[in-house]
């Protein structure tokens, strides 16, 4: 009951031409201004569905690999085990500004990708 109403005030809060699939990623905050329009619906001319997907990779990389040892790695003299670049490599959101040619994991990516990987990973106590 609470995810259903949770969906109905978000669906009153965007823009009218959003997709219903559009909805269920909205990210951010409900408050004006606080986030880019494009999080939470709303068309925009640089982000697209790519950039929204990967966002919710960069986003379930943070929660599951990075959140719940952050503490750990900050106390810890050597920091974030290495393995941690490739994990987030195999998991597609580190290299993704070089092309496949030269190491990185580019696809359709552009600079508005590094972008999101950016934002998404100061969610993690300002970025380990």
């Amino acid at each position: 009951i609470l995810a259903q109403a949770l969906f109905q005030v978000r669906a009153s809060s965007v823009h009218p031409a959003t997709s219903q699939a559009m909805l269920q990623d909205v990210f951010g905050e409900r408050l004006t201004g606080c986030e880019p329009t494009w999080y939470q619906g709303f068309p925009s001319a640089y982000y697209n569905d790519s950039h929204r997907a990967f966002r919710k990779k960069c986003r379930d990389f943070v929660e599951n690999e990075m959140k719940p040892h952050a503490d750990e790695w900050i106390k810890s003299p050597g920091g974030y085990p290495v393995s941690l670049h490739e994990k987030a490599y195999k998991a597609g959101v580190q290299g993704i500004v070089f092309p496949k040619e030269f190491g990185g994991s580019r696809e359709d990516h552009d600079y508005f990708h590094e972008l999101i990987l950016w934002d998404e990973l100061g969610r993690c106590t300002g970025g380990v």
